[in-house]
């Protein structure tokens, strides 16, 4: 890319960058930035470009701001004009009614801030360096399960009701029935100590311990076999089987030996606001739902609807390489090697080996020799589809495949809920591009 003009007003998307007429920046205390300018049609027509991307607008070599793309309005002459906005995360987050005891203004700042999805990374408060690590009780209600006295669970420990509410009566001023309705009725809270600096740290990893002895519980409940996993005979009932333990939406985190205190009836951002209207010649319509879909397709989308609204990110990836996995099914481009070729290679190979290496090396040539990634079977499938993607889209694809990759092998994965978005949004395009052409002379119709 060559250096742009001192004087030129530039926006770029993704790996797209635009000269743009009527270049504008505004900036203000306590408001969003904001940027707009018209890219003339000739570029856009040159660069076509997934306006999911993270944007940016500068003059010359100097950043005026960086945010995403709110509106892309094309004009009848075949320009467009661009609207950007930094913050987004901020305006598409619906912070959950929340009430805080004795927290520095600094560290109701950093939750609200990290709630909304913005990275550690990325957030700089001043007053955060002098709090002190100290334990924390993580509290939530749960339903699908009753104990009379404590259980433990992992390090998570399940108490009975009135211990849970013993927990909550530490709040001083008592919490109010509009944050404890939540709670009402639950049969069972759950607990787990963490020692971190921060109340919204503490609830992140107090939340994600929870969640996976519930999770457990509920597998373990659905165990049907004649015996036990120690050999002995297992009583059977289905009922329990049919059971589904859940942890109830609120959350209270109490220092065990401060007054710091927090409590939310939301665990988690509603990333997704607002709604569209929807009517027979909606842009969302186009290309029309199949009266017929491929039961691929199908598993494709319903993993796509899971990748979009799951809130944690290592599982929303998951769901979009299952999404993609549908997307691609059995197609690949054929055989790279014929029989004798791979016959050959199997001899060379296991050459000088002992029966069960060589029978080894036979097994993993004859199966993989043949089978191409699915990366390459991806790439295969949208260019056969003609998919409009660029390297850029493979990258972040790739990108967040490593984080998947990470988690599967039992590494600590921390993939972004931006660059997830982003995936969706291609995924979103394949599958468009797919149906589009398969009406073929009848889309002109």
């Amino acid at each position: 890319m060559s250096e742009p003009r001192d004087d030129a007003f530039t926006i770029t998307v993704g790996p797209a960058s635009f000269d743009v007429r009527h270049g504008r920046h505004t900036d203000a205390i306590n408001e969003p930035d904001t940027a707009s300018g018209t890219v003339v049609a000739d570029d856009i027509k040159r660069s076509a470009v997934d306006w999911a991307g993270s944007a940016r607008a500068a003059i010359g070599s100097h950043s005026l701001m960086t945010g995403h793309v709110i509106e892309a309005l094309p004009d009848g002459d075949g320009s467009v004009a661009l609207s950007l906005r930094s913050a987004l995360v901020m305006t598409e987050s619906l912070m959950p009614p929340m009430l805080i005891q004795n927290l520095t203004p600094s560290e109701v700042v950093y939750g609200a801030t990290r709630s909304a999805g913005f990275r550690a990374a990325d957030v700089h408060i001043d007053g955060l360096d002098g709090l002190q690590a100290e334990p924390m009780w993580v509290v939530a209600p749960v339903d699908g399960v009753c104990v009379k006295r404590a259980v433990h669970v992992g390090v998570v420990e399940f108490i009975a009701p009135d211990q849970g509410w013993d927990l909550l009566r530490r709040f001083s001023p008592p919490l109010e029935p509009a944050f404890t309705e939540p709670a009402e009725g639950a049969t069972a809270f759950a607990r787990v100590p963490v020692v971190a600096r921060l109340t919204y740290d503490a609830e992140d990893e107090g939340l994600a311990l929870i969640d996976t002895a519930v999770a457990w519980l509920t597998t373990r409940l659905r165990y049907s076999w004649s015996h036990g996993p120690d050999g002995s005979l297992q009583h059977y009932e289905r009922a329990p089987t049919r059971v589904s333990v859940r942890r109830r939406d609120g959350v209270a985190v109490l220092a065990i030996d401060s007054p710091r205190r927090w409590w939310r009836t939301g665990t988690t951002v509603e990333r997704h606001c607002g709604e569209v209207t929807l009517t027979s010649s909606s842009r969302w319509m186009e290309p029309p739902l199949p009266a017929s879909i491929a039961p691929a397709d199908r598993q494709a989308l319903l993993a796509l609807q899971r990748a979009a609204t799951a809130t944690d990110p290592v599982q929303r990836v998951g769901a979009l390489w299952e999404a993609i996995e549908f997307y691609v099914g059995g197609r690949t481009q054929g055989r790279l090697f014929e029989r004798r070729d791979v016959a050959e290679i199997v001899e060379r190979a296991a050459n000088g080996l002992a029966d069960e290496q060589a029978a080894r090396v036979e097994e993993v040539l004859r199966k993989f020799l043949n089978q191409p990634s699915i990366t390459a079977r991806l790439k295969h499938v949208l260019a056969e589809e003609e998919v409009p993607f660029t390297r850029d889209d493979l990258a972040l694809l790739a990108s967040v495949r490593r984080e998947r990759n990470l988690a599967l092998h039992g590494d600590a994965a921390a993939p972004e809920h931006d660059d997830i978005d982003r995936a969706v949004a291609f995924m979103s395009r394949a599958i468009a591009a797919r149906w589009h052409h398969a009406r073929g002379p009848e889309r002109h119709s």
